[in-house]
């Protein structure tokens, strides 16, 4: 199902090469951006995001009356994970979203897509793709039908709060902020307006926010059962000298 093929140039600026795979749950993607570059990155996902290794004519046929291409979003967040990225559009000046484009013509999946595409949106590197936060659809031109983006929370090298070169042709600015701020749909000590791309996104960021709560909650009480389990065994070690 997964082939590897030599890259070549593509013929119109932004298609992707197909030379891509998939294996032990990791993505290599090697394709030309629209910065233009040529990307080779290796990422790894979760194993709840198997389903979206799908090729894309696959997943199109699951999507019926939804604007093709499909489109994908990456929800990335700094090192402390306490506030996400958000760029700011160009051709919509307040209009806010996180790192998002369509899916290319060739791409291997969805989650080849969220690796070149966060490093088209914002120039970091993917080293993991780790949860599905579902989807949401906008409007777009008539007779179009509604786009939909599928989203992920993406960890990249570095995610220190300067580290974003944005795709100066879509966006002109972006931000950190926290899920207060989200909520608020205020950022900054001057209180800046946050509009939302669509609706449904602050609902989405929102999501990832909670998603990342649990997940940290879970990672502390595992650690808190491993000193525990070590502190029985170094007791019973104790014992077995005395």
């Amino acid at each position: 199902m997964f082939t590897q093929s030599t890259p070549t140039k593509p013929r119109s600026k932004g298609a992707s090469t197909s030379n891509e795979d998939i294996n032990n749950n990791t993505v290599e993607v090697r394709s030309y951006t629209y910065r233009p570059q040529f990307l080779h990155i290796r990422a790894s996902f979760d194993q709840s995001l198997s389903a979206f290794t799908m090729p894309i004519p696959t997943l199109n046929l699951l999507n019926p009356g939804t604007r093709r291409p499909l489109e994908v979003s990456a929800l990335v967040f700094n090192a402390q994970r306490d506030k996400v990225l958000l760029l700011q559009r160009i051709h919509e000046p307040n209009t806010w979203e996180v790192p998002s484009f369509s899916i290319f013509e060739g791409e291997k999946s969805a989650l080849h897509a969220v690796v070149r595409t966060v490093h088209q949106c914002s120039g970091q590197i993917v080293r993991k793709i780790t949860r599905g936060v579902g989807y949401y659809e906008y409007e777009s031109s008539p007779p179009w039908p509604p786009c939909r983006r599928y989203c992920f929370v993406a960890e990249v090298d570095h995610p220190e709060e300067e580290e974003v070169a944005l795709w100066l042709e879509i966006y002109q600015s972006f931000a950190w902020v926290t899920v207060e701020e989200v909520n608020e749909e205020k950022y900054g000590r001057d209180k800046t307006a946050l509009d939302f791309h669509a609706p449904a996104l602050r609902w989405i960021i929102q999501k990832a926010f909670r998603v990342l709560r649990e997940q940290q909650e879970e990672e502390e009480e595992e650690e808190r059962e491993r000193e525990e389990e070590e502190e029985e065994e170094a007791e019973r070690e104790e014992e077995c000298v005395e």
